[in-house]
């Protein structure tokens, strides 16, 4: 049966960065049939078009100043939410906390007001290779929250092995889907390997791009292509030009869906060189294009992805570790049967009908 209403708890987004928009537009579509109405809160938030029925309830957050400046900010912005839960936030709604690694004042709030708070994990954040102590406090916050929740939701059962034993709840399965399937003939693909993430520190997009640099003497007839938007864009920019790897080496920065489907058609490869994550929607995408995929088995990854069969598993996130995934992707005799195999692992299930269909079962049995 059809639940009534559904409050969806989520970080502040980024202007700068339209990651946020899109996968929670995403997760939104997923699950929006299971609800007679469906209200996002946090801090900056915008949504896609199509999602005009939607309640927001937006804050205004500002990430500059100092860190202390940041703390005072994020509290005052938890606060606000808080509120908005405890005043509008009936017993039996669901309040799901997604993308909500640092939301632990609006979820004591929610568990006063309803039994039915759930909480979203992605990947392991205290994995992050830069040792950045916020995120140790991020990760036991994610762990607080999902071990007093009602109930847990990942998008792949493997992400709760990334957390070594700490997540003692039982886990649901809600994934999102993608909207590219369709299988791209190989010849109209080019000799190209591609990265659609964030650039970020956690998606290793700097070793990355040395590791290619260090290849392509010897495979002089691909290029590496770069789409997504982040804190290091124009650190990523200037390596390239400093490299002299410009003529081979493409940053798109931030890109339009429709230009993405364009750029990403002439792919042969999709490469995420990251520390954690939940189930990439980029990977998803892209294996339903049929682009095998080269990752860390981190997060979710391993529930798709099968070395040698539709992709290559990095050993690592280091510059030797990806020019070796890279040289192997490369080397590939059997790259026909590696795509065809990246199509049909998600060709039915990740599609938007059947992720739809799951998280309709999933969220009006709770």
């Amino acid at each position: 049966m059809i639940k009534e209403k559904a409050y969806i708890v989520t970080n502040a987004m980024t202007p700068l960065n339209k990651s946020g928009e899109v996968t929670t537009s995403k997760f939104i579509r997923t699950i929006r049939s299971a609800y007679e109405q469906v209200t996002i809160i946090g801090g900056n938030v915008t949504l896609e078009h199509d999602l005009q029925d939607v309640y927001i309830e937006s804050y205004e957050y500002k990430k500059d100043g100092s860190k202390l400046q940041k703390l005072q900010g994020m509290i005052g912005l938890q606060k606000q939410m808080s509120a908005f839960i405890r005043n509008n936030v009936k017993n039996g709604d669901h309040v799901i906390f997604w993308l909500g690694d640092k939301m632990i004042l609006p979820f004591r709030a929610a568990q006063k007001v309803t039994d039915h708070v759930g909480y979203f994990v992605y990947g392991n954040l205290a994995t992050e290779g830069n040792n950045n102590p916020f995120m140790k406090i991020s990760a036991n916050l994610v762990m607080y929250m999902a071990n007093h929740a009602d109930r847990v939701f990942v998008e792949s059962r493997a992400v709760k092995e990334g957390w070594k034993g700490q997540l003692k709840q039982d886990v649901h399965e809600l994934h999102l889907y993608t909207d590219m399937i369709g299988f791209n003939p190989i010849e109209n693909r080019k000799n190209k390997i591609g990265m659609l993430c964030r650039m970020a520190g956690v998606k290793h997009v700097i070793e990355a791009i040395k590791a290619f640099y260090e290849i392509h003497e010897m495979y002089s007839g691909w290029s590496l292509e770069l789409v997504g938007s982040g804190v290091q864009e124009e650190e990523c920019r200037k390596l390239i030009s400093d490299l002299g790897a410009d003529r081979y080496i493409t940053v798109f920065g931030w890109t339009e869906k429709e230009r993405v489907k364009t750029i990403t058609d002439e792919w042969k490869w999709n490469m995420l060189a990251s520390d954690h994550e939940g189930l990439p929607n980029s990977m998803i995408e892209m294996m339903g294009k049929g682009i095998p995929i080269i990752a860390t088995p981190v997060g979710g990854i391993p529930d798709l992805l099968v070395d040698g069969k539709n992709g290559v598993v990095l050993a690592g996130t280091s510059v030797s570790a990806i020019k070796d995934g890279l040289t192997k992707a490369l080397k590939a005799e059997n790259y026909t049967d590696m795509s065809t195999a990246a199509y049909n692992t998600v060709c039915k299930r990740y599609s938007l009908d059947g992720a739809v269909h799951e998280a309709r079962e999933t969220l009006t049995s709770w």
